[in-house]
């Protein structure tokens, strides 16, 4: 009876949550964001909370209207001539107008959907709210698997989302968004989920969705190999990792890999990453950043290597969360060789570094520095701030605060 009961509230308790969010959103999104940082405290993630916060922080892309130079401009003007064509006759029109969009088939198919019945900026607010809602809900989950203290917990999340450039985000928005999904995987895998059966590497397939949104995230992934290769005790298997990693470079860099069309794309979008044609990734902003996520990398690792030996639940998250760090440190490093590359890693990734700086203050370890990282935390989420103030170059004035869904 009390089972019952209490599956009964279990349910309850979700439907009011929306229902108050939903309302809240209505009215406002900014005020929606407070009502779910209120309820962020809870101890249970919630994808419901996440969705609303996410898109309630996406509002200003409503009003974002592209610079010619934006990426998004190209993909407006794909989406404008998109909205005259039948559903048969999208591909070849692809291939005679837009043949590089074949190789962002999600991406591709949502840009057609929308360019069918609504208004191009709609899609920028759909990347944004997605790409915060699932950077809020992997800080949620992370924080609870890990025990983190409720205010770590918050500066964990306003230093996360703050990482992510807003301008940014809705101008380039298929990478940020691929990245966004690739670290939900990423950490669902190696980190919320045990690793290791035949089936759980099944489950390295799920990056096969972020590679649809935009098939650079590969060029992310690269130190996934490293991880599964650190982890494993069985030589054999560990040969088989390694030999398929050499094969996929080998096929990458050689002739023969050139006839495959998609390989040819990763080989012209790694030959692009690594010109002097982007030079805004440059810029001394992207280099103080990537400086500040090269220090939290490294503190978080050094942290991690201690937190890995001192666990006293015996528990494998705090060694596979180091493994990752070490991984991505090493990668970052590496990129520094090629910076217009390395500029391209902070987009999103540096979050893992956040979280196990968080992870060091989780109460299954029985030394933690709390105070420490609570200043890493604050300066992450000021030096975050000064990264986003060219969010203020939107036009404010035209923004809907209240109700902006009215007559809608």
């Amino acid at each position: 009876m009390l089972e019952d009961e209490q599956k009964k509230l279990n349910i309850i308790n979700p439907i009011f949550v929306i229902i108050f969010l939903a309302i809240s959103y209505y009215i406002s999104p900014m005020l929606c964001i407070l009502m779910s940082l209120l309820l962020f405290s809870r101890k249970k993630e919630s994808r419901i909370l996440s969705l609303f916060a996410g898109f309630s922080l996406a509002l200003p892309a409503l009003y974002y209207v592209p610079l010619v130079t934006d990426d998004a401009s190209r993909i407006f003007f794909v989406m404008q001539g998109m909205s005259r064509i039948p559903i048969d006759g999208l591909i070849s029109w692809l291939r005679l107008w837009a043949g590089d969009y074949l190789n962002y088939p999600i991406f591709t198919g949502l840009m057609y959907i929308i360019s069918q019945r609504y208004q191009n900026d709609l899609l920028p607010f759909i990347v944004a709210g997605i790409s915060y809602s699932l950077v809020i809900y992997v800080v949620s989950k992370f924080s609870r698997i890990f025990k983190i203290p409720q205010l770590i917990k918050y500066l964990a999340l306003f230093s996360s989302v703050l990482w992510i450039s807003f301008l940014e985000l809705i101008s380039g928005m298929r990478f940020t968004l691929a990245c966004c999904v690739a670290i939900l995987i990423l950490l669902n895998i190696f980190i919320f989920n045990d690793f290791k059966t035949i089936k759980n590497y099944l489950s390295l397939l799920w990056f096969l969705i972020p590679l649809a949104i935009h098939p650079g995230v590969s060029l992310i992934l690269a130190p996934i190999f490293v991880i599964l290769i650190a982890r494993q005790k069985n030589v054999v298997l560990k040969s088989s990792i390694l030999f398929i990693v050499i094969v996929g470079v080998m096929l990458l860099l050689s002739g023969y890999g050139s006839k495959f069309t998609y390989v040819e794309m990763l080989k012209n979008r790694l030959s692009i990453y690594q010109t002097t044609s982007f030079g805004y990734v440059s810029s001394l902003q992207k280099l103080i950043h990537f400086f500040v996520a090269i220090v939290t990398a490294l503190l978080g690792t050094i942290q991690l290597h201690g937190a890995s030996k001192n666990d006293p639940t015996n528990k494998t998250i705090f060694k596979n969360l180091f493994y990752m760090n070490f991984g991505y440190l090493l990668y970052f490093s590496v990129s520094i060789l090629s910076l217009n590359f390395g500029m391209r890693l902070v987009a999103v990734i540096p979050i893992i570094f956040i979280l196990s700086i968080a992870a060091d203050t989780s109460e299954y370890l029985d030394n933690r520095e709390v105070l420490f990282n609570c200043i890493m935390l604050i300066l992450l989420i000021i030096a975050g701030f000064i990264y986003n103030v060219s969010f203020f170059h939107i036009n404010f004035s035209d923004i809907k605060w209240f109700f902006p869904f009215y007559n809608v």
